[in-house]
C-alpha cells in the first residue's frame, strides 16, 4: 500500500524552520507546490489545479490530494519558503473609488487614487528607485542624490531626485498629467521630453501635449482638450461609480478643472451645464 504523505509533519518543519526530512516522494510534493504556486502568482485555486496535475502526472495511483486541507498546507509550503516572496515586487493597488496612502522604503510617501497600481522592485531603495504605475497618485519623494525616483507608465517616465507632485496616467485612456508642487520633475517618452518646476504641469490627450502654470489651489482634476470618454473614465475610477451620459459626445474635448472639496454629484452637474447634456450616476 502506498506511503501517505504528512503533510502537517512537513508544514511544521516549515513553520518552525526545521531542517526537512524528507523522503522522495515528500519532495515531488513540494517541488510541485512550489512550481504552482510561482507559475500562478499565489493564486491558491490555481495552485490546487496545477499541484494535482503534475502529482498525477508523475504517478496516477499513488499521489492524491483529498482534501482542500490538504491543498491549503502543500500551497503553504511554498509560502514558508519565504524565497518567492523576497524575489517578488511590492504591489499596492486600489480599487476605484478607493484612496491608499503609504510609505515606501526610502520614506517617499504615496497617495494613489482609486483605480491605481503601484509595483515597487524588491530592491528598491538600493541599488535603485525605479516604480512601475498606473492611474493617478500623489508622490513626496524623499530627497537622495545618488539614486533617482523613477516612476514608469504606459505613457512615459517620470525622474525626480526629491520632489513633490500628482502623476496621472490611466490604462484605457489617452490621458496623462504631471502637476509639480515642489522641487524639479522631469518628463519623457518618444514624443515628449520636459522639465518642470514647482508651479508647473504638463496634460497629454492623445499624444498632444499642454504645459501650463499650476493655480494656487491645485485642483483634485485637471483636463486639458481632453475626450468626454476619458474624463468620464477616471472620475468612475476616482469615485467608485459609474456614470450614464450620451455617448455621441464622448469623443468631444474639454478643458475643466474640478476642486477637490467637489462631490461628484457636483461635477457631474458641471458637465451637464457645459455640455448641454445630461450627466448622472448609474442605479445599481
Amino acid at each position: 500500500m502506498p506511503k501517505t504523505i504528512d503533510y502537517q509533519k512537513i508544514a511544521r518543519q516549515l513553520e518552525d524552520k526545521l531542517p526537512l526530512e524528507l523522503d522522495a516522494k515528500e519532495n515531488k510534493v513540494v517541488q510541485a507546490a512550489w512550481n504552482a504556486k510561482v507559475q500562478s502568482h499565489f493564486d491558491v485555486d490555481t495552485a490546487f489545479s496545477k499541484i494535482e496535475k503534475e502529482l498525477e502526472a508523475e504517478a496516477p495511483k499513488t499521489v492524491r490530494l483529498k482534501t482542500w486541507y490538504a491543498a491549503a498546507v502543500v500551497a503553504f509550503l511554498a509560502i514558508a519558503f519565504g524565497v518567492y516572496q523576497f524575489l517578488s515586487p511590492t504591489v499596492y493597488e486600489t480599487i476605484s473609488g478607493e484612496q491608499m496612502t503609504f510609505q515606501l522604503e526610502d520614506e517617499s510617501l504615496v497617495t494613489l487614487e482609486g483605480g491605481s497600481k503601484l509595483i515597487v522592485q524588491r530592491n528598491f531603495g538600493e541599488s535603485s528607485r525605479e516604480l512601475t504605475f498606473q492611474g493617478k497618485a500623489k508622490f513626496v519623494v524623499s530627497k537622495n542624490k545618488n539614486l533617482s525616483f523613477n516612476i514608469l507608465s504606459s505613457q512615459g517616465m517620470v525622474t525626480v531626485l526629491g520632489t513633490e507632485f500628482i502623476y496621472m496616467d490611466y490604462p484605457g485612456t489617452e490621458l496623462l498629467s504631471l502637476e509639480v508642487q515642489e522641487g524639479k520633475v522631469a518628463f519623457k517618452n518618444n514624443e515628449i521630453k520636459e522639465t518642470l518646476l514647482k508651479g508647473e504641469a504638463i496634460y497629454v490627450s492623445k499624444g498632444e501635449m499642454v504645459k501650463s502654470k499650476i493655480t494656487d489651489e491645485v485642483s483634485k482634476f485637471n483636463f486639458k482638450k481632453a475626450s468626454i470618454e476619458d474624463i468620464v473614465e477616471v472620475l468612475e475610477k476616482s469615485f467608485g461609480v459609474q456614470i450614464a451620459y450620451d455617448k455621441k459626445i464622448a469623443k468631444e474635448q474639454l478643458n475643466l478643472g474640478f476642486s477637490s472639496s467637489l462631490k461628484i454629484e457636483e461635477i457631474l452637474e458641471i458637465l451637464t451645464q457645459t455640455t448641454d447634456q445630461k450627466f448622472s450616476i448609474k442605479q445599481k
